[in-house]
């Protein structure tokens, strides 16, 4: 199986700068409580990701419970609200507004360098080895359309689509490049892409097996999702200033990604975490509350040890697959 490694200086502040950070936590928190007081909940009966029926409470966020399946470890939200409801949300959330038209903006460039285009250039690389390249793209959820224009100007789709875009983004794509669509013919697309989708959503497993509908025989899907499996995820929990309810709603184990991915109809072509802020998250969220605790050899690499082992704890994260931020590279089984 195929795993990508990324070596480069990001820093948390290039994408989420401190002054913004804090003015979306504050707007989203105000946001989420007034959601949360007109908004039915309704429980999950299994785990979202591998279907086991039995869980116990994990931790609360902002109101929300979060449990943890005894099966597969994958933590989420329950009860949550309907997909209906979260749609809405997305769409008429100050905070979210706030985000995609003033933190997004003022941080363009560098998530175009350290995000959007890894990001092409993943997804034209891998549909290259499975000859998926030259067909119909779809990307769900669109929130950046940059990431759509570094694959148009690299590589060789016939069509690139656009289905539920961010409203907030809705009126900055290009027509003449992408074309949004409502809807979508069974068994047409050679790759859908859905970058920060599946945590968000009520049901990410109907989200896959609509993904598996649309796809041509052999086409491939490509997700990226916080991981509850991952190092400043595990070691902070509900402190991690990252996870914050609703847009992270199920947070994947590693388990529950395979198996999530295998009930969705695919097979797992790359499982990669290239995630390079885990460490400075964790470092991050010391200095903010030196209450968090930490097992004892990591409290010692971190507050006692210098740059030079913070950045090679960041590559054997990467490299032993334990960083939060995962990549998955999945082809569609045909039965």
């Amino acid at each position: 199986m195929r795993r990508v490694v990324v070596q480069d200086d990001l820093r948390e502040a290039q994408i989420r700068p401190d002054s913004g950070f804090n003015t979306y936590i504050e707007l989203l928190e105000r946001d989420l409580k007034d959601f949360l007081t007109d908004t039915i909940l309704v429980d999950l009966d299994v785990c979202p990701a591998c279907g086991h029926p039995d869980a116990n409470p994990d931790f609360e966020k902002m109101g929300i419970r979060y449990m943890k399946c005894v099966q597969c470890r994958t933590c989420y939200a329950s009860p949550r609200p309907e997909m209906e409801a979260l749609d809405q949300f997305y769409a008429e959330s100050e905070a979210i507004q706030y985000w995609n038209s003033s933190v997004a903006q003022r941080t363009a460039s560098a998530r175009k360098q350290y995000i959007f285009s890894p990001r092409a250039t993943w997804v034209l690389e891998t549909a290259g080895v499975h000859q998926q390249e030259d067909g119909h793209l779809v990307d769900f959820y669109t929130k950046y359309p940059a990431y759509l224009e570094e694959v148009k100007a690299k590589g060789s789709f016939s069509k690139i689509f656009i289905r539920k875009p961010a409203v907030s983004v809705a009126d900055l794509i290009p027509s003449e490049s992408f074309e949004v669509v409502d809807s979508i013919e069974d068994g047409t697309v050679s790759v859908v892409s859905a970058f920060e989708v599946i945590e968000r959503l009520f049901d990410p497993l109907a989200f896959l097996q609509h993904i598996h509908r649309i796809l041509r025989p052999g086409g491939l899907i490509f997700l990226t999702t916080l991981s509850i499996s991952g190092f400043d995820l595990s070691v902070l929990r509900e402190k991690a200033r990252n996870l914050l309810p609703p847009t992270h709603l199920t947070l994947p184990s590693y388990e529950g990604i395979h198996t999530l991915i295998e009930r969705g109809g695919f097979s797992l072509v790359e499982f990669s975490t290239p995630g390079q802020l885990d460490v400075a998250l964790v470092l991050d969220a010391l200095q903010r509350d030196p209450d968090v605790t930490l097992p004892p050899v990591i409290d010692s690499a971190l507050r006692r040890r210098g740059e030079s082992v913070h950045e090679d704890l960041q590559d054997f994260l990467q490299k032993a697959n334990l960083s939060s931020h995962v990549w998955v590279a999945a082809q569609k089984v045909v039965s």
